[in-house]
Protein backbone atom coordinates (compact mmCIF):
# COMPACT_ATOMS: atom_id res chain seq x y z
CA UNK A 1 0.00 0.00 0.00
CA UNK A 2 1.29 3.26 -0.46
CA UNK A 3 2.70 5.15 2.49
CA UNK A 4 0.63 8.66 0.82
CA UNK A 5 -2.66 8.82 -0.97
CA UNK A 6 -1.87 11.70 -3.10
CA UNK A 7 -5.24 10.71 -5.29
CA UNK A 8 -7.14 12.01 -2.90
CA UNK A 9 -6.46 14.96 -1.36
CA UNK A 10 -8.57 15.20 1.30
CA UNK A 11 -7.62 11.61 2.20
CA UNK A 12 -5.74 11.37 5.77
CA UNK A 13 -2.19 10.41 5.40
CA UNK A 14 -1.17 6.83 7.06
CA UNK A 15 2.63 8.92 7.45
CA UNK A 16 3.68 12.42 7.67
CA UNK A 17 7.28 13.34 8.64
CA UNK A 18 7.12 17.07 9.77
CA UNK A 19 10.27 18.83 9.78
CA UNK A 20 12.10 22.36 9.25
CA UNK A 21 14.14 25.22 10.09
CA UNK A 22 10.85 27.50 11.05
CA UNK A 23 9.36 25.24 13.47
CA UNK A 24 6.13 27.77 13.68
CA UNK A 25 5.25 26.58 10.44
CA UNK A 26 5.91 22.46 11.45
CA UNK A 27 3.76 23.48 14.67
CA UNK A 28 1.20 24.23 12.52
CA UNK A 29 0.96 21.76 9.57
CA UNK A 30 1.17 19.26 13.27
CA UNK A 31 -2.03 20.88 14.62
CA UNK A 32 -3.52 20.92 11.41
CA UNK A 33 -3.33 17.22 10.70
CA UNK A 34 -4.00 16.43 13.83
CA UNK A 35 -7.59 18.16 14.16
CA UNK A 36 -8.30 16.24 10.67
CA UNK A 37 -7.71 13.16 12.35
CA UNK A 38 -9.36 13.75 16.21
CA UNK A 39 -12.17 14.53 13.76
CA UNK A 40 -12.97 10.92 12.44
CA UNK A 41 -11.38 9.27 15.53
CA UNK A 42 -13.28 8.18 18.35
CA UNK A 43 -12.38 6.68 22.07
CA UNK A 44 -9.14 8.80 22.08
CA UNK A 45 -7.96 7.16 25.61
CA UNK A 46 -7.64 3.72 23.74
CA UNK A 47 -6.80 4.97 20.19
CA UNK A 48 -4.24 7.69 20.68
CA UNK A 49 -0.76 7.47 21.37
CA UNK A 50 2.27 10.51 22.07
CA UNK A 51 5.23 9.70 22.81
CA UNK A 52 9.20 10.91 22.28
CA UNK A 53 11.30 8.70 19.86
CA UNK A 54 13.97 9.31 22.67
CA UNK A 55 14.66 5.34 23.55
CA UNK A 56 11.87 4.80 21.61
CA UNK A 57 12.37 1.26 19.49
CA UNK A 58 10.78 1.54 16.10
CA UNK A 59 9.60 -2.28 16.67
CA UNK A 60 7.65 -0.89 19.76
CA UNK A 61 6.27 2.09 17.23
CA UNK A 62 5.30 -0.76 14.64
CA UNK A 63 3.40 -2.39 17.04
CA UNK A 64 1.45 1.25 18.40
CA UNK A 65 0.80 1.95 14.65
CA UNK A 66 -0.41 -1.68 13.88
CA UNK A 67 -2.72 -1.94 16.87
CA UNK A 68 -6.40 -2.79 16.08
CA UNK A 69 -8.22 0.52 16.86
CA UNK A 70 -10.91 0.34 19.32
CA UNK A 71 -14.52 1.32 18.59
CA UNK A 72 -12.95 3.58 16.14
CA UNK A 73 -12.38 4.23 12.33
CA UNK A 74 -8.52 4.76 13.18
CA UNK A 75 -6.07 5.45 15.65
CA UNK A 76 -3.30 8.37 15.52
CA UNK A 77 0.11 7.71 16.90
CA UNK A 78 2.16 10.77 17.10
CA UNK A 79 6.20 10.79 17.92
CA UNK A 80 7.74 14.31 19.02
CA UNK A 81 12.05 14.32 18.54
CA UNK A 82 11.55 12.18 15.56
CA UNK A 83 15.42 12.95 14.65
CA UNK A 84 16.72 10.82 17.66
CA UNK A 85 15.60 7.87 15.93
CA UNK A 86 19.17 6.33 15.76
CA UNK A 87 20.46 5.83 12.22
CA UNK A 88 20.65 1.50 12.86
CA UNK A 89 16.62 1.67 12.95
CA UNK A 90 16.05 3.97 9.83
CA UNK A 91 15.67 0.72 8.06
CA UNK A 92 12.96 -0.61 10.18
CA UNK A 93 11.01 2.82 10.07
CA UNK A 94 11.28 2.33 6.38
CA UNK A 95 10.57 -0.67 5.72
CA UNK A 96 7.00 0.43 7.59
CA UNK A 97 6.02 3.83 5.69
CA UNK A 98 6.31 1.43 2.69
CA UNK A 99 3.81 -0.57 4.01
CA UNK A 100 2.01 1.00 6.59
CA UNK A 101 -1.26 0.32 8.76
CA UNK A 102 -4.45 1.56 6.95
CA UNK A 103 -6.34 2.10 9.87
CA UNK A 104 -3.51 4.42 11.48
CA UNK A 105 -2.15 8.08 10.86
CA UNK A 106 1.65 7.99 12.12
CA UNK A 107 2.64 11.71 12.76
CA UNK A 108 6.64 12.24 13.31
CA UNK A 109 8.09 15.67 14.69
CA UNK A 110 11.69 16.48 14.02
CA UNK A 111 13.42 19.62 14.79
CA UNK A 112 15.63 20.98 12.38
CA UNK A 113 16.19 21.12 8.37
CA UNK A 114 16.91 17.15 7.52
CA UNK A 115 20.58 15.82 6.17
CA UNK A 116 18.69 15.04 2.97
CA UNK A 117 22.17 12.97 2.10
CA UNK A 118 20.87 10.17 4.52
CA UNK A 119 19.10 6.88 3.10
CA UNK A 120 16.74 7.89 5.73
CA UNK A 121 15.08 11.03 4.09
CA UNK A 122 16.17 10.51 0.48
CA UNK A 123 13.62 7.32 1.04
CA UNK A 124 10.82 9.30 3.34
CA UNK A 125 11.02 12.06 0.44
CA UNK A 126 10.32 9.72 -2.63
CA UNK A 127 7.81 8.26 -0.60
CA UNK A 128 5.91 11.42 -0.17
CA UNK A 129 6.04 11.84 3.40
CA UNK A 130 8.48 14.31 4.49
CA UNK A 131 7.30 17.64 4.51
CA UNK A 132 9.63 20.29 5.13
CA UNK A 133 9.14 23.79 6.39
CA UNK A 134 11.81 26.72 5.51
CA UNK A 135 12.29 29.74 6.96
CA UNK A 136 10.46 32.56 4.14
CA UNK A 137 12.95 34.89 2.68
CA UNK A 138 12.68 38.70 4.35
CA UNK A 139 11.42 39.35 0.91
CA UNK A 140 8.54 37.09 1.09
CA UNK A 141 8.09 38.16 5.17
CA UNK A 142 5.66 41.02 4.46
CA UNK A 143 2.78 38.87 2.67
CA UNK A 144 3.58 35.92 5.34
CA UNK A 145 2.35 39.08 8.27
CA UNK A 146 -0.42 39.65 6.35
CA UNK A 147 -1.51 36.40 5.61
CA UNK A 148 -0.95 35.38 9.40
CA UNK A 149 -2.83 38.28 10.97
CA UNK A 150 -5.71 37.17 9.71
CA UNK A 151 -5.74 33.99 11.95
CA UNK A 152 -5.19 36.46 14.81
CA UNK A 153 -9.04 38.07 13.75
CA UNK A 154 -7.12 41.68 12.73
CA UNK A 155 -5.56 43.44 9.26
CA UNK A 156 -2.45 44.85 9.20
CA UNK A 157 -2.04 47.65 6.29
CA UNK A 158 0.61 47.15 3.72
CA UNK A 159 3.27 50.18 4.77
CA UNK A 160 3.07 48.33 8.77
CA UNK A 161 3.50 44.49 7.29
CA UNK A 162 6.52 46.12 5.84
CA UNK A 163 7.91 47.80 9.09
CA UNK A 164 7.15 44.90 11.14
CA UNK A 165 9.60 42.94 8.52
CA UNK A 166 12.13 45.25 8.79
CA UNK A 167 11.78 45.54 12.36
CA UNK A 168 12.06 41.84 13.27
CA UNK A 169 13.21 39.86 10.07
CA UNK A 170 12.23 36.81 8.94
CA UNK A 171 12.06 34.86 12.77
CA UNK A 172 8.37 33.83 12.79
CA UNK A 173 8.25 32.74 16.27
CA UNK A 174 8.97 36.52 17.55
CA UNK A 175 6.68 37.99 14.68
CA UNK A 176 4.32 35.52 15.91
CA UNK A 177 4.47 37.05 19.43
CA UNK A 178 4.34 40.69 17.77
CA UNK A 179 1.45 39.78 16.17
CA UNK A 180 -0.46 38.94 19.55
CA UNK A 181 0.88 42.08 21.09
CA UNK A 182 -0.42 44.17 18.09
CA UNK A 183 -4.11 42.10 18.63
CA UNK A 184 -4.27 43.22 22.54
CA UNK A 185 -3.53 46.35 21.06
CA UNK A 186 -6.19 46.94 18.01
CA UNK A 187 -8.60 44.38 19.36
CA UNK A 188 -10.75 41.93 17.42
CA UNK A 189 -11.14 43.50 13.84
CA UNK A 190 -9.02 46.00 13.96
CA UNK A 191 -6.16 47.29 11.65
CA UNK A 192 -2.89 47.44 12.59
CA UNK A 193 -0.98 50.96 11.08
CA UNK A 194 2.69 51.69 11.14
CA UNK A 195 2.15 53.64 14.06
CA UNK A 196 1.11 51.33 15.90
CA UNK A 197 4.21 49.24 14.61
CA UNK A 198 6.39 52.19 15.77
CA UNK A 199 5.32 52.26 19.38
CA UNK A 200 4.10 48.82 20.02
CA UNK A 201 7.09 46.65 18.63
CA UNK A 202 10.90 47.36 19.65
CA UNK A 203 12.17 48.71 16.32
CA UNK A 204 16.07 48.28 16.95
CA UNK A 205 17.14 46.73 13.50
CA UNK A 206 15.41 50.17 11.44
CA UNK A 207 16.94 52.37 14.24
CA UNK A 208 20.02 51.01 13.64
CA UNK A 209 19.76 51.31 10.02
CA UNK A 210 18.97 54.96 9.94
CA UNK A 211 21.78 55.41 13.09
CA UNK A 212 24.27 53.67 10.15
CA UNK A 213 23.15 55.94 6.72
CA UNK A 214 22.86 59.12 8.92
CA UNK A 215 26.53 58.60 10.27
CA UNK A 216 27.72 57.55 7.13
CA UNK A 217 25.68 60.49 4.84
CA UNK A 218 27.40 62.78 7.50
CA UNK A 219 30.67 62.08 6.70
CA UNK A 220 31.40 60.21 10.06
CA UNK A 221 32.75 56.62 8.32
CA UNK A 222 34.62 55.49 11.62
CA UNK A 223 31.12 55.89 13.55
CA UNK A 224 29.22 54.43 10.82
CA UNK A 225 31.49 50.93 10.81
CA UNK A 226 31.76 50.74 14.60
CA UNK A 227 27.89 50.96 14.73
CA UNK A 228 27.60 48.19 12.06
CA UNK A 229 30.03 45.72 13.82
CA UNK A 230 29.11 45.95 17.20
CA UNK A 231 25.39 44.89 15.52
CA UNK A 232 27.06 41.93 14.23
CA UNK A 233 29.77 40.91 17.16
CA UNK A 234 26.20 41.23 19.21
CA UNK A 235 24.96 38.11 16.87
CA UNK A 236 22.82 40.02 14.27
CA UNK A 237 23.00 38.20 11.00
CA UNK A 238 25.03 40.38 8.83
CA UNK A 239 21.91 39.38 6.12
CA UNK A 240 19.40 40.57 8.56
CA UNK A 241 21.19 44.08 8.66
CA UNK A 242 21.35 44.64 5.13
CA UNK A 243 17.64 43.68 4.80
CA UNK A 244 17.24 46.71 7.38
CA UNK A 245 19.64 49.03 5.25
CA UNK A 246 17.89 48.07 2.15
CA UNK A 247 14.35 48.71 3.88
CA UNK A 248 15.58 51.98 5.28
CA UNK A 249 17.16 52.72 1.37
CA UNK A 250 13.96 52.12 -0.20
CA UNK A 251 11.88 54.28 2.59
CA UNK A 252 15.01 57.20 1.74
CA UNK A 253 13.73 56.55 -2.43
CA UNK A 254 10.14 56.90 -1.33
CA UNK A 255 10.96 59.72 1.25
CA UNK A 256 12.50 61.65 -1.79
CA UNK A 257 9.53 61.25 -4.20
CA UNK A 258 7.09 62.35 -2.01
CA UNK A 259 8.99 65.64 -0.96
CA UNK A 260 9.43 65.92 -5.12
CA UNK A 261 5.47 65.94 -5.41
CA UNK A 262 4.86 68.17 -3.00
CA UNK A 263 3.65 66.81 -0.15
CA UNK A 264 4.84 68.48 3.16
CA UNK A 265 8.02 67.66 5.21
CA UNK A 266 6.07 66.48 8.07
CA UNK A 267 3.95 64.60 6.51
CA UNK A 268 6.24 62.50 4.12
CA UNK A 269 8.57 62.19 7.34
CA UNK A 270 5.57 60.42 8.86
CA UNK A 271 4.59 58.43 6.11
CA UNK A 272 8.30 57.07 5.07
CA UNK A 273 9.33 56.54 8.45
CA UNK A 274 11.97 58.87 8.83
CA UNK A 275 13.41 59.85 12.27
CA UNK A 276 15.20 63.12 11.73
CA UNK A 277 12.71 64.90 9.30
CA UNK A 278 15.28 68.01 9.07
CA UNK A 279 18.45 65.47 8.12
CA UNK A 280 16.99 63.19 6.20
CA UNK A 281 15.46 65.75 3.73
CA UNK A 282 19.11 67.32 3.44
CA UNK A 283 20.76 63.74 2.62
CA UNK A 284 18.19 62.22 -0.17
CA UNK A 285 18.52 65.82 -1.72
CA UNK A 286 21.99 65.66 -1.67
CA UNK A 287 22.17 61.86 -3.04
CA UNK A 288 19.32 62.52 -5.07
CA UNK A 289 17.31 59.40 -6.97
CA UNK A 290 20.05 58.21 -8.57
CA UNK A 291 22.06 58.28 -5.70
CA UNK A 292 20.07 56.49 -3.64
CA UNK A 293 19.26 53.87 -6.96
CA UNK A 294 22.92 53.26 -7.19
CA UNK A 295 22.87 52.94 -3.07
CA UNK A 296 19.88 50.04 -3.08
CA UNK A 297 21.80 48.13 -6.54
CA UNK A 298 25.22 48.10 -4.12
CA UNK A 299 22.91 46.85 -1.13
CA UNK A 300 21.73 43.65 -4.12
CA UNK A 301 25.43 42.86 -4.66
CA UNK A 302 26.28 43.19 -1.08
CA UNK A 303 23.56 40.79 -0.54
CA UNK A 304 25.14 38.04 -3.43
CA UNK A 305 28.46 38.62 -2.00
CA UNK A 306 26.97 37.68 1.62
CA UNK A 307 25.12 34.49 0.53
CA UNK A 308 28.23 33.34 -1.81
CA UNK A 309 30.92 33.93 0.78
CA UNK A 310 29.57 31.28 3.62
CA UNK A 311 30.39 33.69 6.37
CA UNK A 312 34.01 33.99 5.87
CA UNK A 313 33.97 37.21 4.73
CA UNK A 314 30.88 39.06 6.08
CA UNK A 315 33.02 41.59 7.49
CA UNK A 316 34.77 42.54 4.62
CA UNK A 317 31.71 42.49 2.71
CA UNK A 318 30.04 45.32 4.82
CA UNK A 319 32.85 47.19 5.19
CA UNK A 320 32.99 47.86 1.08
CA UNK A 321 29.09 48.20 1.15
CA UNK A 322 29.58 51.50 3.59
CA UNK A 323 31.95 52.61 1.16
CA UNK A 324 29.76 52.57 -1.62
CA UNK A 325 26.97 53.47 0.01
CA UNK A 326 28.69 56.62 1.19
CA UNK A 327 29.82 57.95 -2.67
CA UNK A 328 26.11 56.97 -3.49
CA UNK A 329 24.84 59.06 -1.31
CA UNK A 330 27.54 61.72 -1.72
CA UNK A 331 26.35 61.75 -5.16
CA UNK A 332 29.81 60.76 -5.90
CA UNK A 333 30.03 57.47 -8.72
CA UNK A 334 30.10 54.63 -6.80
CA UNK A 335 33.07 52.31 -5.93
CA UNK A 336 33.17 49.39 -8.08
CA UNK A 337 31.93 45.89 -6.27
Amino acid sequence: MAAQKSADKDALPAVAWLCGEERLLVDDAHERLRARVLAVLQAPDFNHDRVSARGLPVDQLVGMCRTLPVMSPRRLVEVRDAELFPTAEHDKLVAYVKEPDPSCTLILVADGKPDMRMKLFKELNTLGVLKLFARPSEREVPAWITQRARKHGIMVDGGAADSLAAAIGADLMLLERALEKLRLVVGEGGVVSEDHVATHVAQTRVETSFRIVDAMSAGKMGEALQITLAVVDAGEPPIRLLGALAWAQRNSIRFLDRLLDGVPLADAARECRMFNAGAAEKRVRRAGRDGLVAGLLALADAERALKSSGGADDEAVLVELLFRLRDAHAGTRPRAA
